[in-house]
């Protein structure tokens, strides 16, 4: 083994600029009918939608997703890496991200509509979380959880298309699939039951429905997309050398498919990134 001996934690992860500046330039935005689905369930309530707080912000996609939805909108996230990042997007002044994490959100208890905590549920603590999201929610606010994994990808031709998915998932299956930082608060198990088997603090609750990204991107950035994944980090922790062979081959065995001549930053590809969402709801009284 080659790699660091550092046990690899949310706070160490995303330590450093290259990291967090991966996540902001890689990480894809989330789907708007995802937004609207969080909207909808909250609105079967009546009650304001004034502030949002989002619980694992990263460089802000999933905070910025509800932007047209709230008078204010917080970004929390334990990386002071990841909050740099954030503030350095343009975002209204209603907005702000702030460093804090999943058991001290830094608000006034009662005060929070919403809070999301999007592909990031995997590292927090849900004894410490769960207790903090029932203190700032007001009676009626919701917690919204929702990620994704198990990547796809394909392009314009069916046969090659299952060329490329043969390659990734020998990738994640032999590789990446033995990569999952142990320091996972909530099970692979669970992620890969797309939240049926996730226990949630409130009795009102809405699972199971599913959403899609789907994004064209050249094969050299959806490489280092994969590469932004927590099990593709611990691998390259673990051993750094045999990753960036992983990786690079990776690449090689994708352009042998789609290159056509080109390089791998104007050769294309589609990746599909399905969301799975798991929504609750504070008791009134």
């Amino acid at each position: 083994m080659d790699g660091s001996n550092e046990i690899l934690t949310p706070d160490n992860f995303f330590r450093g600029p290259e990291m967090s500046g991966a996540y902001i330039k890689l990480r894809p935005d989330y789907p708007p009918e995802l937004a609207q689905y969080i909207i909808d369930f909250l609105s079967k309530t009546p009650g304001p939608r004034n502030f949002l707080v989002d619980v694992g912000c990263g460089s802000g996609q999933s905070t910025l997703m509800m932007l047209s939805y709230f008078e204010r909108l917080l970004g929390v996230d334990l990386s002071p890496d990841q909050i740099k990042c954030a503030k350095q997007s343009e975002f209204p002044d209603n907005v702000d991200f702030t460093v804090g994490s999943c058991g001290n959100i830094p608000v006034e208890s009662g005060t929070v509509d919403l809070i999301t905590a999007g592909t990031a549920i995997h590292w927090f603590d849900l004894d410490e979380f769960f207790p903090e999201v029932e203190r700032v929610l007001r009676p009626g606010g919701c917690l919204a959880i929702y990620s994704y994994l198990e990547t796809d990808i394909e392009c314009d031709d069916a046969e090659k298309t299952q060329e490329l998915k043969r390659i990734l998932r020998k990738v994640e299956d032999d590789i990446l699939e033995n990569n999952r930082p142990d320091q996972w608060g909530v099970s692979w198990e669970v992620l890969k039951s797309r939240f049926k088997d996730l226990r949630l603090p409130f009795e009102e609750s809405q699972r199971g429905t599913m959403f899609s990204i789907k994004k064209s991107t050249s094969v050299a950035k959806f490489v280092q997309l994969v590469k932004t994944y927590s099990e593709s980090k611990e691998f390259m922790r673990r051993n750094s050398e045999f990753a960036k062979q992983t990786f690079d081959q990776l690449q090689k065995d994708l352009m042998s498919v789609v290159g056509n001549g080109k390089p791998p930053e104007d050769a294309c590809i589609t990746y599909i990134l399905p969301v799975f969402t798991a929504l609750a709801r504070k008791p009134l009284a």
